[in-house]
């Protein structure tokens, strides 16, 4: 204790130095990462079996696309943005694999 007390202000120099590296280093990690802008939907607490609905929409070649995610307040809370993005990416997408699809020729089974 005694060198903390003979050497408080290089001790104290030591500390906001280590911190502002450390705050540095936080800013040019996360510098390099695109922020990811979009919005979840709205959120509707209205007469539905869930208790949070997230509506949301997205557009693929002039054709809109509506859906909403139904989730329990537990299962809300539990998601962070990037994990409900995901879920909402993944609808999306399922939507743009079907719209997309090549059509399917009918065959005639009754002959």
């Amino acid at each position: 204790m005694s060198f903390l007390k003979t050497n408080r202000k290089k001790t104290l120099w030591i500390i906001i130095l280590v911190a502002l590296a450390l705050v540095l280093a936080n800013y040019f990690i996360n510098a390099n990462k695109p922020p990811d802008n979009r919005e979840i939907g709205t959120l509707d607490t209205g007469p539905h079996p869930a208790e949070v609905q997230l509506r949301f929409e997205r557009e693929y070649n002039g054709l809109k696309f509506q859906d909403a995610l139904n989730l329990t307040q537990k299962e809300y809370d539990s998601l962070t943005k990037e994990e409900i993005l995901k879920m909402q990416d993944e609808r999306f997408n399922n939507w743009v694999k079907i719209i997309t699809a090549p059509p399917v020729e009918e065959t005639n089974t009754s002959q």
